[in-house]
Formats: C-alpha cells, sequence, structure tokens
C-alpha cells in the first residue's frame, strides 16, 4: 500500500511520461496507465471522505483560509522583465547584476 501511495503521489507532483513513471517503478506502460486512474480515484475518494480534498470554487478556498493561522512569512517566487530607463545614469540605478536575461 505504501508503494502504490507513494506512486500515485509522485505521479500528481510531478506528471512525469507514463513511461518514465513505469521506467521509475519497474511497470510497464500499459500497467502505470491503469494504477494512475485506478489509485487517483481511490485517492480523491479517500481525500473527499476525510475533508482534506482541495477546495477548488473561490467562496470554499477563502472560507478554508480564513480558518487557517496567519503566517509571518510570504515569498514571492517570481520574477519579472523590468523596462529600465535608455540613459547611462537611469541604467546604473536599476541594474540588476545579471548580464544576460535568464528566458
Amino acid at each position: 500500500m505504501a508503494d502504490r501511495l507513494l506512486f500515485i503521489l509522485f505521479y500528481l507532483k510531478t506528471y512525469p511520461l507514463q513511461e518514465v513513471i513505469a521506467h521509475l517503478f519497474g511497470l510497464s506502460q500499459p500497467q502505470a496507465h491503469f494504477l494512475i486512474h485506478q489509485l487517483a480515484a481511490v485517492l480523491g475518494k479517500t481525500l473527499a471522505a476525510s475533508g482534506h480534498r482541495p477546495a477548488r470554487l473561490t467562496e470554499e478556498m477563502l472560507s478554508r483560509l480564513a480558518k487557517e493561522r496567519p503566517q509571518d512569512l510570504g515569498i514571492d517566487g517570481t520574477e519579472r522583465r523590468v523596462n529600465r530607463p535608455a540613459d547611462k545614469l537611469g541604467q546604473r540605478v536599476h541594474y540588476s547584476g545579471k548580464k544576460n536575461a535568464t528566458l
């Protein structure tokens, strides 16, 4: 049972190709396909029965968040391009330290 739980959680977290997950778990691709569909349904029913299924509606999500304790830290991991000035002084002020764009 623990191997099956690891299998479906790994699949749902990373969404690898079925050939890849089959190779990692020593299965054939058709076996992996069957297990993905079978175990995803079982996991969904189990989470729903225990009240831990992720919220999909905005109102439900907001009510769940209202019940949570406030957190002291939030991390924004996104990086966005910034339009920088054309003059040399303005460019120096806004220089990020990177030599090239990472995109």
